[in-house]
This record gives structure tokens, sequence and C-alpha cells, in this order.
């Protein structure tokens, strides 16, 4: 996880220690969408250099689980897919974004919790599924700790 590293110097600087630690895949978040052409050039060659591949990468803003997010969350999967393909990755990170409560009681099946998001989860990464498949990719789910992503209160 490359951005472990950011108060450890350049991003550059910080591939030689990974390398130099006997790593040879890392994963990105989001540092890719700072990079200027040149830079991705020069940074592209150097990994390559070092013979470090990128294993996964995240950059994804939206949560599969939004009830109202399915279109634009494969929406913005297909703008990360050329930008994956072009570092030789292929995992995409996908969040579930914010499980909603609802009024109910907490119940050790996360579907009975909120049926609404669950299913549209399920239908949002069947989307998200033959996308990746398409481009020869794999969808990674990240699991959402309640601590660091505490629940939206629903509306609904």
């Amino acid at each position: 996880m490359m951005w472990t590293l950011n108060k450890s110097g350049t991003f550059e600087r910080n591939l030689e220690r990974v390398a130099q630690a006997g790593y040879n895949q890392v994963e990105l978040v989001s540092e890719f969408k700072n990079w200027s052409e040149p830079d991705a050039r020069r940074i592209l060659a150097r990994m390559q250099a070092l013979r470090i591949t990128v294993d996964a990468m995240a950059g994804m803003t939206l949560g599969f689980a939004d009830l109202t997010g399915g279109e634009a969350f494969v929406a913005e999967l297909k703008t990360l897919i050329p930008t994956a393909q072009r570092l030789g990755c292929h995992q995409i990170i996908l969040l579930s974004g914010k499980r909603m409560e609802n009024a109910t009681a907490p119940s050790q099946d996360a579907a009975n919790q909120n049926p609404a998001q669950h299913s549209a989860s399920v239908e949002t990464l069947k989307r998200a599924a033959q996308v990746l498949t398409a481009a020869g990719l794999v969808g990674v789910i990240e699991p959402i700790d309640r601590l660091e992503n505490p629940p939206s209160i629903s509306t609904a």
C-alpha cells in the first residue's frame, strides 16, 4: 500500500524502498490520478526497472451499496479500466460505501438488516462483474469497518 509510505519520501524513492524490502507488487489508492503524462511514463519505467507491478488499485469514490447509485458506480468503474490496463493491474478494489441503518433490530444476517441495500449491492456487483470480465479484470471487495465508516441514517 504505497500511500503508507507517503511521509517517507517521493513515490519513486518509496518504490526503491519497496524493492529493497523484497516486495515485487504494490497497491495503489489514487496516486496515479495526480500523475502527468511524463510522470506516468517515468514512474512506470522505474517500476519496470525495479520489477515491481501493481497488484491492486483503488480509485473508486462511489460505493456499490448506494440505493440510487448503481448506474453512477458502473460508469465510474468504466473510467478506471483504461488506467488499470495501462498500469498492468488486474484487480480493482471496490468499496461498498456506507451501510444504511434501518429501524429494525440488528441481525446476524447482513441481508436482513437492510434488504433494499443488500439487493442494490448484489445487482450493482453483477453489472460491475460483467464490465470487469469484459476488460479481463477482477473486482476485489474491500470490507468496510464501522469505525472508519459509520453507518448513514436511512431517510427512507
